[in-house]
């Protein structure tokens, strides 16, 4: 997710960087022996949304995910909304890649109405803790007001939350950046070096997406919404 509504580099158009981004995800989906149709629609989705030129910079400001803007005017859309743009080429780049890269270890293993009710859960669930969080750190603490008025756009946050789902527990390591962590803590290394990458970068999101990761793995959430897909049986997380 990134935070504000400032353009990063071109947006919504057809320039020739990111018609060589989208052709390298092409490619890494023809190489694939088995696609997995969920990701690839959530895929398609988000792609033809970013290349409409009137979803123009200064338009990012009516769907970002505010939670000032959340509570004041009950505006629920940005809740879900604001997962579904992205703010630059590299942004709408490596999402993409990462749920292609997620959709096809979960959704795969899943089936995809269970991964499409994952993901579902896990963007409500991040995004309505950014509210929530930024409630707390705003108005009713004072301790970090600008928690409550950050806008922030793109499926990073449902995306962190995906990591944890698939690396909780793992009793290996991965590389995050050249450095070598154990694999169930790969997603809060991430989110400490995307901080530290690109500022911008909204640390509240990714951290709230962590947590609804949490939430599915540990919490029980996992559990019962494998229960209703399951027809009210015990489902798996």
């Amino acid at each position: 997710m990134f935070g504000g509504t400032r353009r990063r580099g071109r947006r919504g158009g057809g320039g020739g960087y990111l018609m060589f981004m989208l052709l390298q995800l092409f490619a890494q989906v023809q190489r694939l022996e088995r696609k997995p149709p969920a990701t690839l629609a959530m895929m398609g989705a988000m792609i033809a949304l970013y290349l409409q030129p009137e979803l123009s910079s200064s338009s990012l400001g009516e769907v970002c995910l505010s939670p000032a803007l959340v509570l004041r005017d009950l505006d629920l859309f940005r809740l879900v909304g604001s997962a579904f743009v992205h703010a630059g080429d590299m942004h709408l780049y490596y999402n993409m890649s990462s749920l292609l890269w997620k959709g096809v270890q979960i959704e795969l293993a899943a089936g995809s109405a269970a991964f499409v009710a994952m993901c579902a859960t896990l963007l409500v669930l991040s995004h309505g803790l950014v509210v929530a969080v930024g409630y707390v750190l705003g108005p009713l603490t004072g301790a970090m007001p600008e928690a409550f008025t950050t806008c922030s756009v793109g499926f990073s946050g449902v995306l962190f939350a995906l990591k944890v789902v698939l690396n909780d527990g793992s009793p290996t390591h991965s590389y995050v950046m050249g450095m070598s962590v154990p694999t169930k803590y790969a997603a809060w290394a991430e989110l400490v070096i995307a901080s530290m990458i690109n500022p911008r970068a909204s640390f509240l999101g990714h951290l709230c997406g962590i947590a609804a990761g949490y939430a599915w793995t540990r919490g029980g959430v996992g559990r019962f919404v494998g229960a209703r897909l399951a027809g009210g049986g015990d489902g798996a997380a």
